[in-house]
């Protein structure tokens, strides 16, 4: 547990007995204590539920829940705002940073709720822009990936969509808490002019944020209709070659059968014809055996293949004109 005293920049280790201008955090497994600082621990285990930035006022407080996506914490960041102090879990980091920034670099007056409300809100939402530059640079290697005809993993695009759409809806609750605390929608909470005009460029920023996430949504989504345009071109191409393989296998297994049939017949022992036995004459010419099997085999074969090859290309011809 730490106090931040907002008048003068100190930190103490113990509660205080003058609880009025403090800002005080504990971390996750010292939620106990709030129950002294009149935050109930029933609204305490709610949040520690929740999965996307809410708040909720109550009669003395208002809880309120945000995210930051860069970490693996489930239970987010709770800032409980009362009219002359902050309570938090988890902001020891931005407690700190504040601390620093406020008090010993810039050496400012006393500290009000809304600074301290500020800093937790820029620090959670320039968190998030972090990790959605991470996810740009993952979606910019996916598309050169595909530019370059290189292979993907499916579901390592589906994961990243997911986290995106996670990010883009917590995006989205939080712009709406932004612009409630921006117009004092808020209870116990009242922003000072300049504070509105830094809350302000949150909320622009935001809003950039948001409009960046559904855009490299839909870049992924067209990526990966790409790349099936992609898988589904190659399955054509492997599909019209192994097409043309066929062919000439069959053609080659079609001119291997002249010889064979021949052999066949004449290897039968009582086949009652010999090779060179004249079985009729025609202008002169006498036909042998084999002779007439080769005219069978080229009329039964050959002519029907080339018939068929002449039809196919005049209805090829036909559909390319009728498609035109």
């Amino acid at each position: 547990m730490r106090v931040l005293s907002l008048g003068t920049g100190k930190i103490d280790y113990d509660l205080p007995k003058r609880l009025s201008c403090t800002w005080v955090n504990f971390e996750e497994s010292e939620g106990g204590p709030l129950a002294k600082l009149g935050v109930p621990q029933e609204v305490y285990r709610r949040n520690c539920a929740r999965q996307y930035p809410r708040y909720i006022e109550f009669e003395n407080f208002t809880s309120v829940i945000l995210f930051e996506t860069a970490t693996e914490r489930k239970s987010g960041l709770h800032i409980y705002v009362f009219s002359d102090r902050i309570v938090t879990v988890n902001a020891r980091h931005v407690m700190e940073d504040f601390r620093q920034n406020f008090f010993l670099e810039k050496r400012r007056g006393p500290a009000s709720v809304g600074d301290c409300m500020l800093a937790l809100v820029s620090f959670i939402f320039a968190a998030n822009s972090k990790v959605l530059m991470k996810y740009e640079e993952e979606t910019s290697r996916i598309e050169e990936a595909i530019s370059g005809g290189g292979r993907l993993d499916i579901h390592h695009i589906f994961s990243l969509k997911r986290s995106i759409n996670s990010l883009s809806k917590r995006l989205w609750r939080g712009r709406e808490i932004v612009f409630d605390m921006m117009y004092d929608r808020m209870k116990f909470l009242e922003l000072s002019k300049d504070e509105k005009i830094r809350m302000d460029e949150i909320f622009n920023s935001l809003l950039f944020d948001i409009h960046s996430s559904e855009l490299l949504r839909e870049i992924l989504t067209d990526s990966v209709d790409v790349y099936h345009t992609i898988l589904s071109n190659r399955i054509n191409d492997t599909i019209r070659r192994l097409t043309v393989v066929t062919v000439v296998l069959t053609i080659i297994a079609t001119i291997s059968m002249v010889p064979n049939t021949i052999a066949t017949i004449f290897g039968i022992p009582y086949f009652p014809l010999k090779a060179d036995d004249v079985i009729f004459q025609v202008f002169g010419l006498s036909i042998m055996p084999w002779e007439l099997i080769l005219l069978l085999i080229f009329f039964f074969s050959v002519v029907p293949a080339a018939w068929l090859f002449l039809w196919w290309q005049g209805f090829k011809k036909e559909s390319d004109q009728a498609q035109k």
